[in-house]
C-alpha cells in the first residue's frame, strides 16, 4: 500500500456534456475508430439526429445510435443503469459491428409505428439465411425481445433440407433458441415419417445430442417404423463410440416388440454386437429385452376364440401393450376384455 501512496493519479469523472467535447481526443489517444450510424436509413431525419444521445463500444469502433435501441435491448438498458449514462456502452465482442447496424436499422422499423411488421418481414427476407441467423443470436444475446420474434420467424420459415444442419448447428446450444429445436425436431420426424428426406441430410445423428435423439425417440405424433428408430441409434452410437451411458440409454427406449418379425430383432442384435461399444453389463441388458421381444413375437395369438383366451395371455397382451406405444393397426388389442 505504501507504493501506491507515491503514484500519482489523475482521474477525471466527465459529464456527458464533457464527455462529448473531448469525444475526438478520445478517439485519437484510444486509437479507437467512430462510426456515426447512417442517417439514410432512420424514419425521421430531424428526430433521428436529435435522439443519437447513446454509443455502443464494439472492439475498438463507437457506433452512435438512437437512445431507443439501448431501451430495446435488456442488455443494453442494464448496463446504462449501471453506467448512469447510455454512452460507450460495452457490446460483447463476440457481435460484430455489421450485426448491430442491422439491429439498429430493425429497431427504427418497429419503432416507427404499429403496422410495421410486414415491412420488417420484407427486409428479413432479403437478408441471406446465415445473416439472419447471426442477427437472431444477437438479438438473444442482448435482449432485443421486441425485435427477436420476427427475426424466429423468418428463420423458421426458411428451414429446408438443405440448410436443416446449418440451423441446428448455429443454434443448438442456445438456450433462448429453443424454440428453433423444436421446429427442427418436427420438421425432421415429419420428413421421416413421409420418407422424403433429401441427400443433404444424410447423417445428420452425427451432429445431434443424445437429448436430440431422446426427444426423437419420446415423440408420439408421427408413426415411424420402430426399425428405423433402431438404425438411427446405432449410427448415433457409431458417432460417439465414448458416450456409452448415452448410448445404453438410447438403446433402451427402442421398443423391439413391435418390431415387425423375429429376424429383424435378431438383426438388431447382431447389429448391438458388431458396434463393440456397450461394457457387458449393459449388453446383457439389452440382450434381455431382446429375448422378450422375441420370445413374446413367438406367441401365437388366437383372435377367433377371445373368449377362450387364457387369463395369463391376455395380461401379457394388455401389459405389452401398456408398456409399448402400438401402431394404430395393431390396435385391436384395445378390444380384448380384461381377466382378473
Amino acid at each position: 500500500m505504501a507504493d501506491l501512496d507515491d503514484l500519482d493519479l489523475d482521474i477525471q469523472f466527465l459529464t456527458s456534456v464533457e464527455f462529448d467535447k473531448d469525444w475526438v481526443n478520445i478517439l485519437k489517444t484510444e486509437k479507437v475508430q467512430n462510426t456515426s450510424f447512417d442517417e439514410t436509413v432512420c424514419v425521421d431525419l430531424e428526430a433521428a439526429n436529435s435522439t443519437m444521445a447513446a454509443s455502443l463500444v464494439i472492439g475498438t469502433q463507437i457506433v452512435r445510435c438512437p437512445s431507443f435501441v439501448v431501451q430495446d435491448s435488456e442488455y443494453l438498458a442494464n448496463m446504462a443503469e449501471v453506467f448512469e449514462n447510455s454512452e460507450g456502452l460495452p457490446v460483447p465482442e463476440i457481435v460484430k459491428i455489421d450485426d448491430i447496424k442491422q439491429i439498429i436499422i430493425f429497431s427504427q422499423i418497429l419503432n416507427k409505428s404499429e403496422s410495421c411488421d410486414f415491412e420488417l418481414e420484407m427486409e428479413l427476407c432479403n437478408i441471406e439465411l446465415e445473416l439472419r441467423i447471426d442477427l437472431l443470436v444477437v438479438s438473444d444475446l442482448l435482449g432485443f425481445n421486441k425485435l427477436k420474434p420476427f427475426i424466429l420467424k423468418s428463420v423458421k420459415k426458411s428451414v429446408d433440407c438443405t440448410n436443416w444442419k446449418l440451423v441446428y448447428s448455429r443454434c443448438n446450444t442456445i438456450m433462448g433458441l429453443s424454440s428453433i429445436l423444436d421446429h427442427l425436431l418436427n420438421f425432421l420426424l415429419h420428413h421421416t415419417a413421409t420418407k422424403q428426406q433429401h441427400e443433404s441430410m444424410g447423417n445428420w445423428t452425427e451432429l445431434v445430442t443424445s437429448l436430440f435423439m431422446e426427444r426423437y425417440l419420446k415423440q408420439n405424433v408421427f408413426e415411424i417404423p420402430e426399425e428405423i428408430n433402431f438404425e438411427l441409434v446405432i449410427d448415433w452410437a457409431s458417432c460417439n463410440p465414448d458416450l456409452e451411458e448415452d448410448i445404453f440409454s438410447l438403446l433402451s427406449m427402442i421398443r423391439f416388440k413391435i418390431f415387425r418379425d423375429v429376424k429383424e430383432i435378431q438383426q438388431a442384435e447382431s447389429d448391438i454386437c458388431q458396434i463393440g461399444i456397450l461394457s457387458s453389463e449393459n449388453l446383457t441388458k439389452i440382450s434381455k429385452k431382446l429375448k422378450e421381444a422375441i420370445e413374446f413375437k413367438k406367441t401365437a395369438w388366437d383372435f377367433s376364440t377371445t373368449p377362450q383366451l387364457s387369463g395369463e395371455n391376455v395380461r401379457l397382451l394388455n401389459n405389452t401393450k401398456n408398456e409399448n406405444q402400438w401402431p394404430k393397426l395393431l390396435g385391436c388389442a384395445s378390444t380384448v376384455p380384461d381377466y382378473p
